[in-house]
């Protein structure tokens, strides 16, 4: 008998066994992306056994939104690259991330940090090495603002003059003024503001600028920007007398969204912006930070979002879970997609000729009526309405109802719809649906009665077959 593993089995070889052996290499090395993509191919073919039914991406997402929890490698490889930005930003890094930081200064002049304050399409990267690209290259997945509630620092002064979203100065756009004042070694409002308190003249003669009052008006128009609170701390000359250029100020906190270019949100999305909820970056953990790197998004409206986590809660079996995944994604073969491979077949339901389609072979069978019937009592004994939404993704579940809806949810992936068709195609077995169905529940009761009474815990099998604490089993099969 041929043993075939799960779907959350396979994702746990794929995840662990095989690309996390990748895991000590990548978080050093920039790999070539189609070896990279290739490898991600082969993992994808070992969770399908080479029949694809979902896109890749769908696979990725967690259990909680609609996927598999299967590795994403670029992903994994973009989220050890903002682990590595956290670090130089926030100084909480090893020794060598010091010659990373020399590297990243050599870029505009700047300095390490401000480099990620920048726009991303006015940096030149080209002097830096591919890891380091790389590690820039991931942050900009997200688009950042910066905490309007945080008091001002001597970041202030750290602040770049050039292509800084917070400082939006009309006079600072001139290409020649900028190249002046970068020869001249002004790039922070530090470098400007001590040039102010001294002499602007000295700064002219330096960036070979043809009138002082080009600078005064830079000072005015950098000043004006600022917000308030940093406008006055930027203007403190005893402050700015304190700013020494090479000093280890706070990074400022920033708060970071995903970017997703022209995509906009609608009702029933699988995966939201509000999923994962980010934050502030400094407190974004390796979960989220991955989690934002799958930045493929999904959006069936039919789909009622917070309902996937349910299909493998427990005690359904992982092999119930994995068929209701795929038929809450129409990755099952009925007679209607088989007939465009095999024409002899016919598209028709094995059981009442009709059209075999997804919606007809778990919903609107005739056989299926009786079936409906029971259930919507069971339902309705455990307080609950049946619809065919709940019945196909599952309830919703809450932790004032959890027995109900535990209950609930192993109802209707006990319901042996796809079994008694398979009886049907190979000619063994029952095909009468609630007989099938209610010796199951039978078995399955009976079995784990006898664990749980020789595990001397017979009220833990109450909790989990009755609904309140008296005992009583409010299934009647």
């Amino acid at each position: 008998m041929e043993v075939v593993a799960s779907s959350q089995g396979r994702v746990l070889v794929a995840n662990t066994l095989v690309a996390s052996t990748l895991w000590h290499r990548l978080m050093a090395l920039t790999p070539p992306r189609n070896l990279m993509s290739s490898i991600q191919q082969e993992i994808v073919d070992f969770f399908w056994s080479g029949r694809h039914w979902v896109r890749a991406a769908a696979l990725y997402l967690p259990l909680a939104e609609g996927g598999q929890g299967l590795i994403s490698i670029q992903s994994k490889i973009a989220s050890f690259r903002l682990r590595t930005v956290s670090r130089l930003l926030y100084d909480c890094g090893p020794s060598w991330l010091n010659f990373g930081k020399l590297l990243l200064r050599s870029v505009g002049r700047f300095g390490h940090k401000q480099l990620f304050l920048l726009n991303p399409e006015e940096l030149d990267l080209s002097g830096l090495t591919p890891f380091y690209t790389s590690v820039l290259q991931a942050w900009h997945t997200f688009k950042f603002t910066r905490a309007t509630s945080e008091m001002p620092g001597m970041w202030v002064f750290e602040e770049p003059l050039f292509f800084n979203g917070l400082l939006r100065a009309r006079t600072l756009q001139s290409a020649s003024l900028r190249t002046s004042l970068r020869q001249a070694g002004c790039t922070k409002v530090g470098h400007l503001m001590k040039a102010k308190a001294k002499s602007l003249e000295a700064l002219r003669r330096r960036s070979n600028t043809s009138s002082i009052r080009i600078l005064d008006q830079v000072v005015k128009e950098v000043c004006a920007a600022l917000p308030e609170s940093r406008r006055a701390f930027a203007e403190d000359a005893d402050l700015c007398e304190q700013w020494i250029e090479d000093g280890d100020y706070s990074f400022p906190s920033l708060q970071v969204t995903p970017v997703v270019g022209d995509w906009h949100e609608g009702a029933g999305q699988l995966l939201t912006l509000r999923t994962p909820h980010l934050g502030t970056f400094q407190a974004c953990g390796k979960k989220e930070t991955y989690n934002l790197c799958v930045t493929e998004f999904l959006g069936p409206d039919s789909s009622p979002k917070g309902c996937w986590r349910c299909l493998y809660k427990l005690p359904v079996e992982k092999r119930t879970a994995d068929l209701r995944w795929r038929i809450v994604h129409g990755a099952i073969a009925t007679n209607r997609y088989r007939a465009h491979l095999d024409l002899e077949l016919g598209e028709g339901c094995i059981f009442c000729s009709e059209v075999e389609t997804l919606e007809h072979l778990f919903i609107q069978c005739p056989r299926l009526s009786a079936l409906f019937i029971l259930l919507k009592s069971w339902f309705q004994g455990l307080g609950e309405e049946f619809s065919f939404v709940l019945f196909i993704f599952g309830p919703k579940y809450s932790v004032k109802k959890k027995g109900v809806h535990t209950l609930l949810n192993f109802l209707s992936g006990a319901a042996k719809i796809w079994l008694t068709r398979r009886s049907r195609l190979q000619g063994v077995g029952s095909v009468a649906l609630l007989p099938v169905l209610q010796g199951l529940l039978r078995a399955r009761l009976r079995v784990e009665h006898t664990y749980y009474h020789l595990m001397d815990n017979i009220q833990a099998f109450s909790h989990m077959g009755a609904v309140g604490g008296d005992g009583e089993l409010r299934l009647y099969i």
